[in-house]
């Protein structure tokens, strides 16, 4: 049997942790995007760990709030490269799958990290990654280490994308979703609360969710509300400037006026 306790999250909440079971763990890595933090996407690893998930949060070298100084080589592949074998050493039941979350420049870190047993979720991207053949792949091995040349994965992959993602639609070059892919509806994941349809999405391969409609979520919506709260307290003072200036900052100008992290986060 599994054990339960409980531990104290960031925010100071306590929530009830599974460590898993004599049958194995699931182990999920969540990457966080350009400037981003560990925290991005706390939201999600708290509730996967509430269900069992061990979840891992790596901080990368550009972080606005990396913890420590940057270094020559040491970049999102050398950090992956690390913790896989580090966290296989540190959890103490047989791992059963390995799934990995990245929001914005977090997609390409998810999509070299692993093998095609993994389970991939892309948030804030444009492009979803084709399927791999023997046409599209193409790979080079670099210090004993397979490298894709071209974004080309196997696997499992949900794609989540939205018309109002303004790095994504203004200048990102737009949404693309290979013809392989099953396109999936809001609706759809809104069903899981009655328990209708979403057995049949768990089971797609390759499926994509495109947010539509002007109040679509933006660039940002996917984090947690508490890091774009902080984001927000620090830009506001510049965000008249930037608008006047045409100066890109991510969305957090759409932000300022939707916050809608929990709404995103809920679907």
């Amino acid at each position: 049997p599994s054990a339960l306790t409980t531990i104290r999250v960031v925010d100071g909440k306590s929530i009830p942790i599974n460590f898993g079971s004599d049958a194995g763990t699931k182990v999920v890595f969540l990457a966080h995007g350009f400037l981003g933090s560990r925290s991005d996407l706390g939201y999600i690893a708290e509730d996967l760990a509430s269900r069992g998930y061990v979840c891992v949060a790596p901080e990368y070298p550009e972080s606005l709030e990396a913890s420590y100084p940057r270094m020559d080589g040491l970049n999102r592949a050398a950090i992956n490269k690390q913790l896989i074998p580090y966290i296989k050493d540190l959890v103490h039941q047989p791992i059963v799958s390995y799934s990995a979350i990245g929001h914005s420049l977090g997609c390409g870190t998810v999509l070299q990290m692993g093998d095609d047993s993994w389970n991939r979720v892309l948030m804030g991207s444009g492009r979803a990654p084709l399927l791999p053949s023997s046409r599209t792949r193409s790979k080079t091995t670099e210090n004993n280490d397979t490298v894709y040349k071209n974004p080309v994965v196997g696997g499992r992959l949900l794609f989540i994308s939205s018309v109002n993602d303004g790095p994504v639609t203004s200048w990102g070059g737009g949404i693309e979703i290979p013809k392989e892919y099953t396109v999936l509806q809001e609706s759809q994941l809104q069903q899981e609360e009655n328990g209708e349809g979403i057995q049949s999405v768990k089971k797609l391969q390759r499926a994509a969710l495109v947010f539509q409609g002007d109040k679509a979520p933006n660039h940002i919506s996917y984090l947690s509300e508490n890091v774009n709260d902080a984001m927000l307290s620090f830009l506001s003072p510049l965000l008249p400037l930037t608008n006047a200036l045409g100066i890109p900052v991510l969305d957090f100008d759409k932000y300022e006026k939707s916050r809608d992290s929990v709404a995103t986060g809920k679907v």
